[in-house]
């Protein structure tokens, strides 16, 4: 009993691996990176049981094939066509002049007799046993090809689905952005309390469209301020300047530390003035001016022997991301 436990077992991580890997082959044939999230995988087995045992390893493969929806199924004929081909040669050496007649019976068989050949190893034809072996059963793809991509081996037959979506489209976007923000952190040699920000310029504007509305979910997601490259303090700490391939296009990303930003609009005294209290505000140590900027909402600073009163907000930000925010919200 325990050891046709172990078998079951055996083989549904055996299928699993097989759906597993025919994903990832199918992805990459059509250049559809794990990154981005497809609709649905339909893996298609031999039997009930099969499927019964899948189903407790259905949320390892929707993770690691990143699909939102897996679909088991026995229905192989609404995705393939079956063809048994005679090996004329070594039936030819056994059956002498019944090998056309046999022959042709092999060739005329229906997708489910091939399937139930392929099943029992061997079947009889005229009164002669066949084996499996003196026979080719080849399939070929009958789906949509233009929205879907299917593989198989001698485990399973999976298809993916590869309608547009854009809503997952900008879930893969949102993915390999993080992605490449966490890589440029590790180079940096940051740690996880390191107050840092990151700034980005991305060629493709659809791209670009897509990053500016994933935005404050990307900071959440890394704790990391973000803003475009455009709105970075020029005092600001540039530790990792670095430009990547971005899905089809190419992004720039610029880590530097936690830097104030300011807004030279809302400066009476001129765009001079503030480029000026953005530097002396970044030349010192950030928490000197944020935390009383924090606590008061505003903080007074002597320039030239003029007193400014500085306002959060509305004259100076605690980071640019804040800044950026704010431009959007007006």
């Amino acid at each position: 009993m325990a050891e046709a436990k172990d078998a079951r077992i055996e083989a549904t991580v055996a299928t699993m691996q097989s759906v597993i890997e025919l994903g990832r082959c199918a992805r990459d044939r059509r250049s559809k990176p794990v990154k981005f999230p497809l609709r649905k995988v339909t893996i298609i087995l031999n039997s009930e049981q099969q499927l019964q045992d899948l189903r407790s390893v259905e949320d390892y493969i929707r993770e690691e094939l990143n699909v939102r929806e897996v679909e088991l199924s026995t229905d192989d004929a609404s995705y393939v066509s079956t063809k048994a081909v005679p090996d004329k040669k070594q039936l030819g050496s056994r059956l002498g002049k019944q090998m056309p007649t046999v022959a042709n019976a092999i060739t005329a068989m229906s997708h489910h007799e091939i399937k139930a050949f392929q099943a029992a190893g061997t079947t009889e034809i005229h009164g002669h046993a066949i084996n499996i072996n003196e026979v080719q059963v080849t399939r070929t793809f009958t789906g949509d090809a233009s929205t879907m991509e299917s593989a198989w081996d001698q485990n399973a037959l999976i298809v993916l689905d590869l309608t547009d979506d854009a809503e997952l489209f900008a879930e893969g976007v949102a993915r390999t952005m993080t992605n490449l923000v966490q890589k440029l952190r590790k180079k940096g040699g940051l740690q996880a309390h390191d107050k840092v920000e990151v700034f980005y310029q991305v060629d493709d504007a659809h791209l670009a469209d897509i990053v500016h509305h994933r935005r404050l979910d990307l900071q959440h997601q890394l704790g990391t301020p973000m803003a475009p490259l455009a709105f970075k303090p020029a005092a600001a700490y540039v530790i990792k300047d670095e430009s990547s391939k971005f899905v089809n296009s190419t992004v720039r990303l610029v880590l530097t530390r936690l830097a104030f930003a300011v807004a030279p609009e809302a400066f009476e005294q001129g765009a001079a003035v503030a480029g000026h209290v953005e530097r002396l505000l970044n030349s010192h140590n950030y928490d000197r001016f944020a935390a009383p900027l924090t606590a008061n909402g505003s903080l007074s600073l002597t320039l030239d022997e003029v007193v400014l009163n500085l306002r959060l907000n509305q004259h100076v930000f605690l980071s640019a991301s804040d800044r950026y925010r704010a431009t959007q919200q007006q």
